[in-house]
C-alpha cells in the first residue's frame, strides 16, 4: 500500500463518527459506516479511496452528497490492524 492509502486507512477507522466515536476499533463492527466527507476531501482523496475499494480494502455505500458513507472491508480493517501493530 502507499502512505496515502495507509493515511486514508486510518482516518476511516479512527473517523470520530464511527460506532466508537474515533477511539481504536477493536473489530470490524467498532468501525461502522462514517460520512465520505469527513474522510474525502478533493480529487487526490477520491482517487486514493477509489484505489482502495478496488484492492477490496475500502466501500461506498453508492449514495451521493451528504448521504454518502464510506466504511473499510474486512480485508482493509485487517490492513488497518497491520499499521496499528
Amino acid at each position: 500500500m502507499t502512505n496515502l492509502q495507509d493515511k486514508m486507512i486510518r482516518a476511516i477507522a479512527r473517523n470520530d463518527f464511527t460506532e466508537v466515536n474515533g477511539a481504536t476499533p477493536k473489530s470490524l463492527n467498532d468501525i461502522g459506516w462514517v460520512w465520505a466527507n469527513t474522510v474525502i476531501y478533493s480529487a487526490e482523496d477520491k482517487g486514493v479511496f477509489t484505489s482502495l475499494v478496488n484492492a477490496g480494502l475500502a466501500a461506498h455505500n453508492n449514495y451521493k452528497g451528504d448521504d454518502a458513507c464510506v466504511t473499510l472491508t474486512e480485508a482493509g480493517f485487517l490492513a488497518y490492524q497491520a499499521l496499528a501493530a
